[in-house]
């Protein structure tokens, strides 16, 4: 990875969840991240956690867990690499709408109320 001249480590992190076949009820829920600002990785999505079971994780809050204290201690505390300190920022989060619906803990696409922008009940 080449940073250059960068202070900050911009990441884009996805959430998703998948089928791993059509004849069994296997779930595959990766947590996907890459450096946005990096000139050589923009290619290059790294695992940044991965939930597998016969549905998809029963808590969201359990699912994310160990992401979130992670991403607080490397947003408030930085990275050090080869001598250099580094900010870190998550600034970009990428979700499909049934991923966002578990994540945010609300309501699907096609229910009631299910806008995250509008206010209008």
């Amino acid at each position: 990875m080449t940073f250059y001249d960068v202070d900050f480590i911009q990441i884009a992190v996805g959430f998703d969840g998948l089928p791993l076949s059509r004849s069994s009820k296997s779930q595959f829920w990766p947590i996907l991240a890459y450096i946005r600002n990096s000139f050589n990785s923009k290619d290059k999505v790294f695992p940044i956690g991965v939930y597998h079971g016969d549905a998809k994780p029963k808590d969201s809050d359990d699912f994310i867990l160990d992401f979130v204290n992670e991403a607080v201690n490397l947003s408030t505390n930085g990275l050090d690499i080869s001598d250099k300190h580094f900010k870190i920022l998550f600034d970009l989060f990428c979700c499909d709408v049934p991923a966002k619906s578990f994540i945010l803990k609300i309501k699907g696409h096609s229910g009631f109320s299910s806008c995250t922008r509008c206010l209008i009940d």
